[in-house]
């Protein structure tokens, strides 16, 4: 009853409410406190870290902040940290909670990145979030995504993926049921915004074993370039990834 009902409101409307009620709780289910809270910022982190994408030249872009778990976990590695939201009621929370002079907090309509420049940003970035918001949502925030990289600049995301058991899917606007994506959905949808797809992992940064899909429900992290100057380590990615990355 309650999926139903509250399936009737908009995105922005459900995310204020789920702020009012406990922001904490409503980003992170299992976070018990807002110091266990924003430590579990340090697991993306620790990814970033781990794939070269932090770096003291770095303008970065979080897209759905929250309270902002994610800029206070970055924000001492990167030049800039931009967070986004759709609830202005997160949005003023995360203002109040990180207040790093090279941090700032904008509310976004809930499809597209309106008022930032195009060609800015290093790095985006997107963690249990895409999930939430309609396919053709998604789609508008990766062609948002790929105007406002920088030519060779990187997209890391995240979306669970789509087992051969899971065949549900919520009504195209419910504001926080969960979509679930294959591997050939996601290179796809990439590659028609005009993003390249270097290659997808787990939270440890480890590729699987096999391109088989296991049984079991789980979050991939993908990592996706705006085609331009790649670094270094997004060639060695690229080399790396000729064979595993593409339609199945």
């Amino acid at each position: 009853m309650k999926y139903h009902l509250l399936g009737k409101m908009s995105p922005s409307a459900y995310w204020n409410m789920a702020a009012r009620i406990s922001a904490k709780a409503a980003i992170c289910t299992d976070c018990l406190d807002e110091e266990s809270f924003f430590a579990s910022g340090q697991r993306e982190a620790g990814l970033l870290r781990k794939k070269g994408l932090l770096d003291p030249d770095v303008d970065a872009l979080n897209i759905g902040c929250g309270i902002g778990r994610i800029e206070r976990a970055i924000c001492n590695e990167v030049a800039s940290v931009t967070g986004v939201d759709v609830s202005s009621r997160m949005v003023k929370m995360a203002r109040q909670k990180v207040v790093a002079p090279n941090v700032r907090f904008h509310v976004v309509d809930g499809k597209s990145l309106n008022g930032l420049e195009s060609d800015y940003f290093n790095l985006c970035l997107s963690f249990i979030v895409l999930q939430h918001i309609s396919r053709a949502a998604t789609r508008s925030y990766l062609t948002e995504v790929a105007r406002v990289l920088k030519p060779g600049g990187s997209f890391l995301f995240q979306l669970p993926l789509r087992t051969p058991s899971r065949n549900s899917e919520p009504p195209p606007d419910h504001p926080f049921g969960i979509r679930f994506y294959t591997r050939e959905q996601v290179s796809q949808l990439t590659q028609e915004v005009g993003l390249r797809l270097l290659g997808y992992f787990d939270d440890q940064g480890n590729s699987p074993a096999s391109d088989s899909v296991p049984d079991v429900e789980k979050y991939e992290f993908y990592h996706a370039v705006r085609p331009g100057d790649f670094t270094h380590s997004q060639r060695k990615e690229i080399g790396n990834s000729q064979t595993s990355v593409g339609p199945r």
